[in-house]
């Protein structure tokens, strides 16, 4: 990323400056590798050393707080995350960056909701930033209010025209409400560009060639491409072509090996920190993954559900899934099968 070397130039000029190293430390921790938490050490020491230095200069130094949480490894340390990021969000209240971070830790256990709402604060303060308004209609989708997003897309194809990222999710929302059509002219508006979507575009058209178990045994080989890394958008995307089961097979097989599970092997950089890659499991490509009762065991798996109980704060699905299946109630008998 650019703006580290920038920072880096900031706080050796201004070595005092605890809002530039609290920044280089949040911005350290976001640029840190998306499917492992042990590499990149040294960057993480040196981001975490950074907003040490930060906190030491002004102990109430947001950026530093939300570096802190960003540090922190993928589907562990739940509530300490929230309580990181929220602090970082309460101290810099009307920092949209601060504030997008902040989202991306609700969401990533499941509050999706509630990011939303942040969002709104955040494009209503910066109407013009395709990036957040983009990311808000991705939100809203996520939640299941798909006339709200379906709005906010055909606003941004019009606003952010020149946007690849709002592009990019309002192709993402066109597929998973069935407009495959849309999906393909946003596509090839933008040759050689809108990877992620392009992916996610393929998948799609290229199930439909097969049927029944040549269909399962192709969607497995697909997962199994990316071997040993699992790609949570990818399990998602299996689910919504009809193969919820084979998704969730191979999920909870990556968890019981504790092999690498990351966010999307097409983010282009522009997906979550390593530290809010669960926020995957509860965004619009994993909505059927959702659906399927095994869903529950995953996220006991991950922690998730110890985090939920503990803390009595659920995740918007926990009441969203009711016509298929009682989250709470399979969330519990699982944790007392697997201990």
């Amino acid at each position: 990323m650019r703006c580290i070397a920038l920072l880096e130039h900031t706080v050796a000029r201004a070595p005092d400056f605890a809002l530039g190293w609290g920044l280089l430390a949040m911005f350290r921790a976001l640029a840190l590798p998306r499917t492992s938490d042990s590499e990149g050490e040294t960057n993480r020491s040196a981001a975490r050393a950074e907003a040490a230095r930060a906190l030491a200069i002004d102990p109430d130094c947001g950026s530093a707080f939300m570096a802190q949480a960003l540090l922190l490894p993928a589907f562990s340390d739940h509530h300490e995350k929230q309580r990181l990021a929220e602090r970082a969000y309460r101290l810099n209240i009307g920092d949209s960056t601060v504030a997008a971070f902040y989202a991306a830790a609700l969401a990533n256990t499941g509050r999706v909701r509630d990011a939303c709402r942040v969002l709104d604060a955040i494009v209503e303060r910066e109407p013009l930033a395709a990036s957040f308004g983009a990311t808000r209609a991705y939100f809203y989708r996520s939640a299941g209010d798909r006339e709200t997003a379906a709005i906010m897309a055909r606003k941004m194809d019009i606003d952010f025209a020149g946007s690849d990222y709002a592009t990019l999710i309002s192709g993402l929302i066109a597929i998973y409400d069935g407009n495959l059509q849309h999906a393909a002219a946003l596509v090839a508006s933008a040759p050689g560009r809108l990877g992620a979507l392009r992916a996610a575009l393929d998948f799609h058209m290229q199930s439909r060639e097969y049927r029944d178990g040549a269909r399962t045994d192709w969607v497995r080989d697909q997962l199994m491409a990316s071997h040993p890394v699992s790609y949570l958008v990818t399990l998602g995307l299996a689910a919504y072509v009809g193969e919820a089961e084979a998704a969730i097979d191979h999920l909870c097989a990556a968890i019981i090996a504790d092999r690498p599970i990351a966010y999307d092997r097409n983010d282009e950089g522009r997906g979550v920190a390593r530290a809010n890659i669960a926020a995957a499991l509860f965004g619009v490509p994993a909505e059927a993954l959702r659906r399927h009762p095994r869903f529950a065991e995953a996220c006991v798996r991950l922690g998730l559900y110890g985090y939920w109980q503990a803390y009595d704060i659920w995740p918007d699905c926990a009441d969203d899934l009711a016509p298929w299946y009682d989250f709470r109630a399979e969330c519990a008998r699982v944790a007392a099968r697997i201990g």
